[in-house]
């Protein structure tokens, strides 16, 4: 029940809380969709042409290859900072519902997240036969879908997790170290 109250001060009539995300962001999940999308399309202008022998562009495409390794590692830690966030506060986040983005969210931005990694593994597809480096890619647009879901994704509530009951000289010790040991 957290959770809705969180979305309740930053949604319009027409919005829901998987294209606001739970800090009221809107921007932050397009800019995601957006970025995705342009690193696959510029991870297949630098590894497609190599495949059909225009070298020029050869080394860019290790060079790229390598720096979307490097973003992706920093993308991954982020959705997986805030995944542990969004559980401490009351979220069952859990690793494959971060990465499917499964519940109730909006369909748009799943699928194209969904379809630019698609891209991208079809680009490594073709590209790998020219450049081996190119199969580290697809961590990138891989790690954009797990940054949206743990932005914008809707879990479920955590249930309860019971404390151990504690005996009556636990309760009792008071400050004094000589108590304790």
């Amino acid at each position: 029940m957290r959770s809705k109250r969180r979305y309740s001060l930053a949604m319009s009539a027409e919005s829901t809380p998987s294209e606001i995300g739970p800090t009221g962001q809107r921007e932050l999940g397009i800019f995601i969709v957006r970025a995705s999308w342009i690193s696959t399309a510029l991870f297949g202008l630098l590894v497609i042409p190599p495949v059909f022998g225009f070298e020029p562009v050869d080394g860019l495409s290790v060079g790229v290859s390598m720096l979307y390794l490097l973003i992706s590692m920093v993308i991954w830690s982020w959705a997986l900072v805030l995944a542990a966030v969004r559980t401490t506060r009351g979220d069952d986040v859990q690793i494959a519902s971060l990465f499917l983005v499964q519940g109730d969210v909006k369909e748009t931005p799943r699928f194209s997240l969904y379809l630019s990694l698609g891209a991208s593994i079809a680009i490594t597809a073709v590209g790998a036969t020219a450049d081996p480096f190119v199969v580290l890619a697809p961590m990138l647009p891989l790690g954009l879908v797990g940054l949206w879901g743990a932005r914008n994704g809707v879990y479920p509530a955590r249930g309860g997790v019971a404390l151990r009951p504690q005996s009556a000289d636990a309760q009792n010790l008071g400050s004094d170290p000589q108590e304790r040991s």
